[in-house]
């Protein structure tokens, strides 16, 4: 059973492409959040630019790992963090805002090497939290518990964890990170979750949990179905 938070956000708009165009956008190696912003004539990142940008290049953190330099990086980069952890505390918890592909997450789970740990992580693309999943996968780390969900909006309520880091998450979203609303927790089925509270449902795709606001959906009538 997890907690979450809930908000019913008024975000800015941003001016549409074709998904064809984006994609050939991508290819061509153009900025996809520069490119977006200039067609919504605003300065800054909305989450739908964040979305749509990670979302086209899902994959590349984990080829990069094919670099065996990189790959020694990021190994170095997730034992530092987790020295910094056990410097501090000795965590059952922990959770990275922001996962991605799972290429830091996996390496500080693997230093921190506590298979009792309860792992969270979470990331604004579903295609990239598909990736992680599969990266966790081949490494041996198949309970982390991931999903869909918004920095902006953060899915859990305070307290939930020993141990909330994030890493290269901060940057595109121009420090707007906020706490908003809280709601009880959600109760799980094999293919979506609950909050009683709120009376809104939030769907899994494949399996993965998709927790943002916008996402859930009132189901009064959740379990007399």
């Amino acid at each position: 059973m997890i907690a979450v938070r809930y908000s019913i956000a008024n975000p800015i708009r941003t001016e549409k492409m074709h998904p064809k165009e984006l994609t050939e956008a991508y290819a061509r190696g153009e900025n996809i959040t520069a490119l977006l912003k200039g067609l919504s004539k605003i300065d800054c990142n909305t989450e739908e630019m964040i979305e749509t940008a990670y979302d086209l290049q899902s994959g590349s953190y984990v080829n990069d790992l094919n670099d065996l330099e990189k790959y020694q990086h990021k190994v170095d980069y997730g034992r530092t963090i987790a020295e910094e952890i056990l410097a501090l505390t000795r965590p059952t918890s922990i959770l990275e805002a922001g996962v991605g592909e799972g290429t830091t997450f996996s390496f500080v789970l693997t230093s921190l090497n506590n298979p009792k740990l309860e792992a969270h992580g979470f990331d604004i693309s579903w295609s990239r939290i598909a990736t992680c999943r599969h990266w966790l996968q081949k490494n041996g780390q198949t309970d982390a518990f991931l999903s869909v969900a918004s920095l902006l909006n953060l899915p859990y309520l305070d307290n939930s964890f020993d141990v909330v880091y994030t890493s290269h998450t901060i940057e595109p979203n121009g420090g707007n990170e906020k706490n908003i609303l809280q709601e009880p927790p959600l109760i799980e089925n094999s293919d979506s979750l609950f909050s009683a509270e709120s009376l809104r449902a939030y769907p899994k795709i494949k399996g993965i949990p998709c927790l943002r606001s916008q996402d859930g959906v009132i189901a009064s009538a959740y379990h007399q179905v």
